[in-house]
């Protein structure tokens, strides 16, 4: 016979923080793990690509259940959108400058003889890409949350 227990919010809560805790340390170790793998010590895709498939499995259900379920809210007061849309673009930008400067040494490392002017051209316009898309899912996934949030309300 199994008895009833009582759950107290607060040590609801405190597992809750644990369970995310672990989850954000195995990430981390699996992310490092991966690029230590595979752009450090340079091993074959074949070596890493179970553990990159594990993160980006466990990831995505997080970004989609977290959408479902409303989680990712623009802020309430008008300042604050404006204050996390700036945000997103700067994080963006610098994202997508990190990404075209890796490409572009990418290039140069390849030890054969490049073209500079189709290299630069060609990693600009994806720098641009990379902006824009990342930009972009940001505010969908966000406008998604909104609209599964605003449904949960009804």
């Amino acid at each position: 016979m199994q008895r009833n227990r009582i759950k107290d919010e607060r040590i609801t809560g405190e597992v809750q923080k644990l369970l995310s805790h672990s989850y954000g340390i195995l990430f981390a170790g699996f992310m490092v793990s991966i690029i230590v793998k595979a752009f450090v010590l340079q091993w074959d895709m074949k070596y890493w690509l179970d553990s990159f498939l594990i993160v980006m499995a466990g990831g995505a259900y997080f970004t989609f259940r977290s959408i479902r379920a409303g989680l990712f809210l623009l802020p309430d007061k008008p300042g604050e959108v404006k204050r996390l849309k700036k945000r997103n673009l700067i994080s963006g930008a610098v994202a997508a400058v990190f990404w075209a400067v890796w490409m572009f040494s990418d290039d140069l490392r390849e030890g054969s003889k490049m073209d500079v002017t189709q290299s630069v051209i060609s990693t600009m316009a994806g720098a641009v890409i990379f902006f824009i898309g990342c930009t972009g899912l940001q505010w969908l996934m966000i406008k998604r949350s909104n609209k599964h949030a605003d449904e949960g309300q009804e």
